[in-house]
């Protein structure tokens, strides 16, 4: 893939969106129609090396190195249409959907959450 292109893409239609919320839910955000995580150093966080960015309804993947689409590798071509169309499906499931399951690390241990429970007091 073009990275400069689908970069801008990327940015433009999701990450922007999400970037505050993928910081504030401990760098993981999982619901039925998309996972976005950020990169991580550590093979104790990421020990299955799962995708930064899984589209679940059409099996895309994508991996990158540090920042978004640095070092880019996935594991289907697709056309910038095709590209945009799973972006703004990720868009719509996470700006509709108020069961959003975050995780958050704390210590050695991962903690799942959904939204409603972030809002609890």
């Amino acid at each position: 893939m073009e990275r400069f292109i689908y970069e801008e893409l990327f940015r433009y239609i999701l990450y922007d969106v999400l970037e505050d919320e993928l910081d504030k839910c401990g760098g993981e955000i999982i619901n039925d129609v998309f996972e976005l995580r950020d990169y991580s150093y550590d093979p104790d966080v990421r020990p299955n090396f799962e995708p930064n960015f899984y589209h679940k309804p059409s099996g895309f993947e994508m991996y990158w190195y540090k920042y978004p689409l640095r070092g880019l590798n996935v594991n289907m071509e697709l056309s910038y249409e095709d590209f945009a169309s799973i972006l703004y499906d990720a868009r719509e499931a996470f700006e509709s959907h108020d069961e959003v399951t975050t995780s958050y690390d704390i210590g050695n241990t991962k903690w799942w959450l959904t939204d409603k429970d972030k809002y609890k007091k």
